[in-house]
């Protein structure tokens, strides 16, 4: 399944997908995506979550790379 238009949520009670929306002409926002079966929507999101945790160690591997190299890029003289 190749899906647009997922995303992830942060509420007092955790993480979640949400799924892809657009905006009917009533201004309301209506799901484009409906997993009908309880087990699908809860592989999606344990899908999504993972690939989002895995993109924000990414992110912060390469800024400590960034830091790193800032701090110890030029000689002090």
């Amino acid at each position: 399944m190749l899906s647009g238009g997922v995303k992830v949520i942060e509420t007092p009670t955790g993480l979640f997908a949400a799924m892809p929306s657009r905006r009917s002409t009533s201004g309301e926002y209506r799901d484009t995506c409906f997993p009908i079966v309880k087990e699908l929507r809860e592989q999606i999101n344990e899908v999504v979550l993972e690939a989002y945790r895995k993109a924000l160690l990414q992110a912060g591997e390469q800024t400590l790379q960034v830091e790193e190299s800032e701090e110890g890029g030029f000689p002090h003289e």
